[in-house]
This record gives structure tokens, C-alpha cells and sequence, in this order.
């Protein structure tokens, strides 16, 4: 299958749209509490982009362009950009507001259409000039020196350029500071000294500019994305001394040695520049919501994975919205499937009470009735209109309806509580305030009830508004355009009052509507059906009408202003409101689409070998297809000692729930020169092997292939591990080294933290006792060794399983039909599911190359080989374990369900095996949709083996 014809509409939108930026880690980003527009995100980017074989025009021939063409209408001036501009930030510089970039974009289509994702430094734009007062520059302004503060890092963010940081020198040389010290040394800088930074210029007042104030600039150091009453699993600060000392600060590892802990907290953290705004903070609940939608679609692209592939990745495009996803909603998921869970116990045994809105804050939730009630069921406690209950509650809910399927969160407070109103209790909801910011959040209100767990009986009409987010949910989301109102008859007769319905059960399915004032008239019947309802009518609609103070007949007017608080006087709320800017949703409706496909691709070979093995196969351990030869074709001829399955293709395919096209994929004819320089070339992996399964071998070992950990045999950073055993795992999966640029926007820290992270990592991996170096050399050391001139870090002789693992792939193939017992050597290796356990907020780097799915697919195929094997063999005992433990690591994929189906079947436990069938094939749902129609693969395999297994079953 190819991309979706929807999600490739959604692409190229998507792909001219967002994240137009200079690359930069560390430059300013949206509170994680405040909606803003997506422009004020960054790209994601290469971290090398000295590697981009693309031209890169200068300056100077861009500027030409412009000669050529002739200068644009209007009054304009040149301005070259900056490292860490964006767009959004010329705008709101220059232009008095960030909302005004599409000027810049308009006058430099030429330009940007040569770098569509990201500006580059030096590029020369022209920008629009006002007509408005000179503004007089100011010639100095003060910054106070912070804990771990560089002065390039100042200058990045005050000047907008790290380069510039003489001139902050220059400025502040002859300032005494209060510890009776002078800045002499550009290296060294001590927390509290007051710094000149030249050649600021002050912001334009109403009266000075004929634009508007622009919206407040949002905090420099924006606080951690989380989950109302999460706590950040990043490091943390420790208590500060009582005699505070001050802190040298230098760019170099030894000083972020002797900053130790304290250095290391999460104040050093930034908002990564790909992170859209729109789903963090306020949009917590979304970002939850979206991932656990885009795991359903994941477990279903396993199922129609063959061997030797893998599920291709989204386009590269959409890798900031997927990692925004990730980031966010990694905590946002168990958030929305705890909060799920509890609003169920409500309708368990009658219906729910009248909810009108709800808070979630410190791991619980409480409802705010719209009538006093006097009990609810466990786990709920509380008293007449206000009840609380725990997330974290064992509760079983089974299949129950929820409760409220209009529930959607509408903001954050200033306290980190989330905010979820009812609609349905609302009825009739109007939207005012600002334009853009009003469209925006009912954007977002339509997106949540299209994907959280609890709407999934809701059906949301999108009238005239919200066509970014087609390819959402086509089950939940139906968009209308302005002259199709011919629904609006069909839902009047659907929620005809007379029609009776069960109080305690609701209605089959609740719906919303959602458009502008434009059809205000149009929808005012359906309003007032659902208003005159006698019984449960389980509608609302939603109407966006900025100009509007109030509604005539209008429960509950929600106003949005242009600060980005939503303010409800009927609810009592003024809070931080949600918000999806047409561009996020683009955004989100096209990953969510993308994920739909179902396309194989073959495993991508290693893209920076470093042994000689990697260099031979491909990521997944397995032996390159243009280094082996094929199998017979004649399927009844034996393949020989050169391929691991040596026996005839027609053998296994007749043993095994498998087929001739899964038995030449993972079993090929390996050549004799290949497979002498893949076993000569990886003289140490049996020593490697002993050293892994030693407890008291003292060398580092990292666990990859099962619950995330490491062990060393250093000094451990204190309550700290998650957090170092990422970025151990950021440098082991990539052995070619990492550059501090790439180390920086992977974890999107600061670069001064990035030298003490680093240096008690290596104090943790401690010494190679083979070569006497650390594990993890000094960056410049690395670079002579490999006789480069960039730094970089690299780690040496740590052991990892998934690196052992793929080497006894490799070394398996290599020999052949004796290879087998290395197979299940490498399975051994696996003590659960790839990649389990991560920490919050970490991790997203794991998109950039898919190497956790790559796992995934190594151990299922392995897996598949040794079953093949056994059941030829007959070691039945061998194929059900493994079927049973590679279940177990990677529930999702349906290779291992069908062999354990065969082995249960061919050891004659053939009611077992039907019933297997029926309901882990068969009836299989991800989703609550009902099951899919079977793959390709799994029909073909049914077809062969087990059809007469579905028949018993349906016999019985």
C-alpha cells in the first residue's frame, strides 16, 4: 500500500507550512502552559548541516534574486538572518507582532522556496517597513548572570547570535562587580555579576506604531511539560547551600565536573524547537489522547508486517509533530487512560450524575455537579456537588460505557490544573473573543473529542469550519462544507424528544456540532431540541461567533482573548486556554493518517558502519541482500549447509505457519567469503557473551531488549539513572559518535549542562580495563583517535544486547545450518518488551531512525526462524517456548500468534488452536472499531494451515 491519498493532501500543506526556522537547540520557546501558534516553533533539523547536499545559496546571490526580480510593492529593508531566528521572531521583532511573518513570507517566496523547512544564518530578507516613528535605539541593557550561564550562551539570547559575545565583553570590561572582580576572562563569568548587553532596542507602544501591541513575549526559560501532578523524571536541582558561593562558569567538561549535580537540573532543559505548542501544557489531554491513538494504529501496521521488514516510518516531514506526540503525551497517555478508567465507575450500575465541568490536578480528578447528589460508588468521596477520586484507582470497568462522552479539556490554570467542560451538560456553547485565537480552540475542542478514549460514542459535524483536521478520525469527524446542511435535517429527526430513551443507558450515539456565526441561524432548530429535550438528548452545539458578547438562549459563552486565557463567567474559569492552530492541525490529522498505512520496506542496512559486521548486514543483524545468494527455486531441493535452514523450502513451508517467501527472506545462501570475513571479523563475541551473562564482570552493560537499565561499575549518578541510561543508550546505538550539537538537540538541554551530564556519565562507566581509557574519552581524544578534526563522543566497550544480539544474527547466518543455536542465544538475550519502561518526557530521538521498531522486527524474525526449524525438527518444546516468549516481548506482531497457533495444532491440541484462532486472529481489534480484515500474509498462512481449525470452531 502507498501513503493515503488524505495524508498526502495533508503533507504537502504541512511540509510548506511548518516550523520555518534557523537552526538552533537552545532559542527561545512557548511556555508549556500557554497556547501559541505554531509559527513559534521550531524545525526539526539536521544537527550536521554542513552534511546537507543540497546548494545552499549566500547572501550575496540571494540578494541578487532580488536585483534581478525587481524590489517587491511597498516600502521594505534588507535583514540578514541570524542563528536561532525564526520567522515568528523577525516578526515580532521588526513588525511588532509574530503573527505577521506571512508579510515576510510574502515578500521572500523566492527565497524560502529554495529552504522550505528551515532558514539558514547570513540568508538576506527583505522585510516590510511601517510607517511609524523612528524608534531610538537603546544603548545598553543589564542581565544578571544565572548558575551555568556562557557567555555565548547569553549572547545566543540576547543578541541572537552566540558569536557576538566580544560585544558583550567589550560592554562590561570596565564594571565592577560586587565581589570586587572585573570581566577579564571571557570564559569565566560568576553568577550574580551584572553583564552590559549593547544595542537593545525597546519595544513600541500603541501610540508609537500604527500596529497593535504585540502579545506578551513568553517566558525565556519556559517550565517542564507535564501532566498536572507529575513529577518531571529528568534531573533535578538539589537544595542550594545556605552560604551560596558563587559559580564559576566555563565551556569545557572538567568545569561541568566541578559544577557536579547542582548543575545538572531542570531548569537546564528547553523546550525542544519541533514541539508544537498546541499540545503542550494546556493541550496535555490531546497529546495523550493522540499517542495512544497512534499505538492502536501501530499494533495494527504489525499485523500486516512480513519477515524481513519493517512498517514504514512517517514521512520525515512529519517527524516534529511525531516527536511533539511522543514528548508530550508519554505522560498525557496514562493521564487520559487513568482518567478514563475512573469517569467509567459512574455508569456502571445507573446513570451518571449531571457533570459540568471537571479539574485534574495533583493524581486526581474532581467533578463539579451540576446538582447535589448523595453518594457515589468507590472510589469516589465527597459531598454534594463536589466529588473527587484518585487516578491511580484499582478499578475494573470491564467493556462499561463512559460516562461523559462530551467531556473535553478546554485550558490550564495557573496552578497546573487541566479543565474539562461538559458540552453535553452545557448544551449550547458560544465562542468569542479573538478571531484567531477563538477558531483555534474550537479547532482543538473538535481534534480531542475525535481521538479521547471517552468520545468514542460521540460523532463531532464540523459546518464551515476545521478542514485541517480531515483524516483525524473518520469514524468520529465529519466535515461539512457551508452550503451542506442537509445533516442538520436528519439530526433534528434523530433527536426527535418524543423518541423514548433509556435514562440510565443514553443515547447510542452523542453528537456535537460545530460551526460560525455564519449558520447561527441554520442550527438554532437542533439548539433548541436539545434545549426542549425532556430526557438524556446527548448533543450540544458549539458555535464560533467573535463578535458576539453573549447567545440568545446560550448556556455557557466562552471568550478566548488575544492574551490566550479563556474566560467563562458561568463556570467561574480564567485559565490558559487550549488552542490548534490550522497549521498543528494539518499536523496532527496527517500523522494520525500516515500511521493508517500499512507499507513494508525492507530493514535499511547501517548508515555509519564501524565493524565489520555492520558493515555486512543490515539493522536488524541480518546478512545484507546483495551479499547472499538465493535458495533453490526448485522449493523440494535442500538448500545446503550454506543457508540456516538448510532443509528443502517445501519442508518448512509444510511444517511450520509459514511460507516460501518468509523462508527465503530469512534464510538465504550466505557465501563462503562472506561468512569467513563476518566470523573472523567478530573475534570477541563469545568473550563478549561470557563478559554479558558474568554478574561480576566489571564493564558496563546496557539493557535495551526488555525493561530499559544499565549497570557500571562507577560511581552511579544519584536518583538520576533513567535519565543517564538514555543518554548511554543515545551514544551506544550511535557508534560512529555524537557531535555536543547533536547531544543538544536530542535532549534539548543546554549546551554548558551538556559537559557535566556527560562527565558523570563517565564517572559511571568508569575505566576499560583492557585499555586502560575511559569508556567514554574525552571528545577531542576521540576525535585524534579516529583522526578527524571534529569532536566527538563515542563510547568503547560497553556491552549492549541488542548490539550482541544482532552480531549472533549475523554470526548464525554465517554459518549455516549450524547456526541455530546462536539464534536462540539471541533470544535469550531478550527479557521483555524492546525499549519498555521509558522515562516521561524522554526518548523522542528513537524517531529519528526507528531503531526500537528495527528491535522489534529483529526478535519477531528470529524468532520465526528457530519455530521454522523446531517444528521441522520436531522439538515442539523449543517452538512453543519461543513463540510464548516473543509473544510476550512483542504482543503486537501476528508472526509469533500464528506459530504458536501451529505448534499447539500440530501437538494435537486442535480446540485450543481454533480458539486461538478465532480470537487472537479472527476477532482482533485494536481499536474500538471491530476487527480488520485479515493481512495478506496471516490469510495466506490460515489459507494453508488452518482453515479447518476456524471450521471446528465454528462446528463446536
Amino acid at each position: 500500500m502507498t501513503l493515503p491519498q488524505n495524508a498526502a493532501n495533508n503533507l504537502v500543506a504541512t511540509a510548506a507550512l511548518l516550523f520555518i526556522t534557523v537552526p538552533s537547540a537552545h532559542s527561545g520557546a512557548p511556555a508549556a502552559n500557554t497556547y501559541v501558534p505554531v509559527a513559534t516553533a521550531a524545525a526539526e533539523v539536521d544537527p550536521s548541516p554542513e552534511t546537507v547536499s543540497s546548494p545552499v545559496r549566500t547572501a550575496s546571490a540571494l540578494t541578487k534574486s532580488y536585483e534581478a526580480s525587481g524590489p517587491p510593492h511597498g516600502t521594505t529593508k534588507h535583514y540578514q538572518v541570524k542563528r536561532g531566528d525564526s520567522l515568528w521572531k523577525i516578526a515580532q521583532t521588526h513588525l511588532g507582532r509574530g503573527s505577521r511573518y506571512t508579510e515576510i513570507v510574502e515578500l521572500n517566496r523566492e527565497v524560502l522556496a529554495t529552504q522550505p523547512d528551515w532558514l539558514i544564518a547570513g540568508t538576506d530578507l527583505l522585510i516590510p517597513v511601517d510607517e511609524a516613528p523612528e524608534v531610538e535605539v537603546q544603548e545598553t541593557a543589564t542581565y544578571v548572570v544565572e548558575p551555568g550561564d556562557t557567555l555565548s550562551e547569553i549572547a545566543e539570547t540576547e543578541l541572537g547570535d552566540a558569536d557576538a559575545y566580544p560585544r558583550i565583553v567589550e560592554a562590561s570590561e570596565d564594571t565592577v562587580q560586587r565581589d570586587g572582580r572585573q570581566l577579564t576572562d571571557p570564559d569565566l563569568i560568576v553568577t550574580g555579576w551584572k553583564l552590559t548587553i549593547p544595542g537593545q532596542a525597546p519595544s513600541l507602544t500603541p501610540d508609537e506604531g500604527a500596529r497593535p501591541a504585540p502579545v506578551p513575549s513568553p517566558p525565556r526559560q519556559p517550565p517542564p511539560m507535564t501532566a498536572p501532578g507529575v513529577t518531571p523524571s529528568g534531573p533535578t536541582s538539589s537544595p542550594a547551600p545556605t552560604n551560596r558561593q558563587p559559580v564559576a562558569t566555563h565551556p569545557s567538561e572538567e568545569a561541568g565536573a566541578q559544577r557536579g549535580s547542582d548543575a545538572v537540573d531542570t531548569d537546564a532543559e528547553v523546550t525542544p524547537g519541533w514541539l508544537l505548542p498546541g499540545l503542550a501544557g494546556a493541550g496535555t489531554v490531546l497529546a495523550g489522547s493522540l499517542l495512544l491513538v497512534l499505538r492502536q494504529l501501530r499494533r495494527t501496521q504489525m499485523r500486516h508486517r512480513r519477515p524481513g521488514h519493517m512498517i514504514a516510518p512517517p514521512p520525515r516531514e512529519l517527524r516534529p509533530v511525531a516527536k511533539s506526540i511522543h514528548l508530550v503525551g508519554n505522560t498525557g497517555a496514562t493521564y487520559v487512560t487513568d482518567l478514563d478508567r475512573t469517569l467509567r465507575t459512574l455508569s456502571v450500575d445507573s446513570a451518571p450524575p449531571d457533570l459540568v465541568s471537571a479539574e485534574v490536578a495533583d493524581g486526581s480528578v474532581t467533578l463539579h455537579l451540576a446538582d447535589p447528589v448523595d453518594k457515589l460508588p468507590w472510589p469516589w468521596h465527597g459531598e454534594g456537588t463536589t466529588w473527587s477520586a484518585p487516578l491511580d484507582s484499582d478499578v475494573t470497568v470491564d467493556d462499561q460505557r463512559p460516562a461523559y462522552p462530551l467531556l473535553v479539556a478546554v485550558g490550564r490554570d495557573d496552578d497546573d490544573r487541566d479543565w474539562l467542560v461538559n458540552l453535553e451538560q452545557l448544551q449550547e456553547i458560544v465562542i468569542t473573543g479573538d478571531r484567531d485565537r477563538a477558531m483555534d480552540f474550537a479547532t482543538y475542542v473538535a481534534a480531542e473529542l475525535a481521538i479521547n478514549p471517552w468520545s468514542c460514542l460521540a460523532r463531532v459535524d464540523l459546518l464551515g469550519i476545521g478542514a485541517e483536521l480531515d483524516g483525524l478520525s473518520p469514524d468520529r469527524l465529519h466535515s461539512h462544507a457551508d452550503d451542506d446542511v442537509v445533516f442538520l435535517d436528519w439530526l433534528a429527526s434523530e433527536l426527535d424528544p418524543t423518541a423514548a430513551v433509556d435514562r440510565d443507558l443514553g443515547p447510542d450515539r452523542f453528537r456535537v456540532v460545530l460551526t460560525t456565526a455564519n449558520h447561527a441561524e441554520t442550527v438554532r432548530p437542533v439548539s433548541e431540541i436539545i434545549a426542549e429535550h425532556p430526557g438524556r438528548p446527548g448533543a450540544a452545539v458549539v458555535l464560533v461567533d467573535p463578535e458576539r458578547d453573549g447567545a440568545h438562549g446560550a448556556v455557557c459563552v466562552l471568550e478566548v482573548g488575544i492574551d490566550g486565557r479563556l474566560r467563562a463567567l458561568t463556570l467561574d474559569l480564567d485559565i490558559h486556554a487550549a488552542g490548534l492552530s490550522p497549521d498543528e492541525a494539518k499536523a496532527c490529522a496527517a500523522i494520525v493518517d500516515a500511521t493508517r498505512a500499512t507499507t513494508n520496506e525492507p530493514i535499511p542496512a547501517t548508515a555509519e558502519p564501524t565493524t565489520v559486521t555492520e558493515s555486512l548486514t543490515d539493522s536488524a543483524g541480518a546478512v545484507r541482500s546483495d551479499l547472499v545468494d538465493s535458495r533453490p527455486a526448485d522449493l523440494t531441493e535442500p538448500a545446503g549447509n550454506e543457508a540456516v535452514l538448510a532443509g528443502p523450502t517445501a519442508a518448512y513451508v509444510e511444517a511450520s505457519a509459514t511460507t516460501a517467501e518468509d523462508v527465503a527472506t530469512e534464510a538465504p545462501l550466505v557465501p563462503a567469503a562472506v561468512s569467513r570475513e563476518l566470523i573472523d571479523g567478530d573475534a570477541h563475541l563469545d568473550r563478549d557473551r561470557h563478559r554479558w551473562n558474568d554478574p561480576d564482570a566489571r564493564v558496563p552493560k546496557l539493557v535495551l531488549l526488555g525493561p530499559l537499565n544499565a549497570r557500571a561499575p562507577g560511581e552511579r549518578p544519584p536518583d538520576r539513572k533513567p535519565y543517564y541510561v538514555e543518554v548511554l543508550a543515545y551514544l551506544v546505538i550511535h557508534p560512529e559518535g555524537v557531535t555536543t550539537d547533536q547531544i543538544q538537540d536530542a535532549f534539548h538541554i543546554r549546551p554548558a549542562r551538556i559537559y557535566t551530564v556527560l562527565a558523570m556519565l563517565r564517572a559511571w562507566l568508569g575505566t576499560n580495563p583492557d585499555t586502560g581509557e575511559p569508556y567514554l574519552p574525552n571528545a577531542q581524544k576521540s576525535a585524534q583517535a579516529d583522526g578527524g578534526a571534529k569532536a566527538i563522543y563515542r563510547v568503547r566497550g560497553v556491552l549492549c544486547d541488542l548490539d550482541l544480539f544482532r552480531r549472533l544474527r549475523a554470526r548464525a547466518q554465517a554459518r549455516g545450518a549450524d547456526g541455530i543455536g546462536d539464534l536462540t542465544a539471541a533470544l535469550d538475550l531478550v527479557t521483555g518488551a524492546p525499549f519498555s519502561n521509558q522515562r516521561d518526557n524522554g526518548w523522542a530521538w528513537l524517531l529519528d531512525d526507528a531503531i526500537d521498531h528495527i528491535a522489534q522486527c529483529a526478535i519477531v524474525d528470529v524468532a520465526h526462524t528457530v519455530i521454522d526449524h523446531a517444528l521441522t525438527t520436531g522439538d515442539h518444546d523449543l517452538a512453543r517456548r519461543t513463540a510464548e516468549a516473543v509473544i510476550k516481548a512483542v504482543p503486537a506482531d501476528e508472526t509469533a500468534r500464528l506459530d504458536l497457533i501451529k505448534v499447539a495444532a500440530t501437538t494435537g491440541h486442535v480446540t485450543l488452536a481454533a480458539q486461538q484462532l478465532v480470537d487472537e486472529i479472527y476477532n482482533r481489534s485494536d481499536d474500538d472499531l471491530g476487527p480488520i480484515e485479515l493481512p495478506e500474509r496471516a490469510r495466506e498462512i490460515v489459507d494453508r494451515h488452518l482453515r479447518h481449525l476456524a471450521h471446528r470452531r465454528q462446528a463446536g
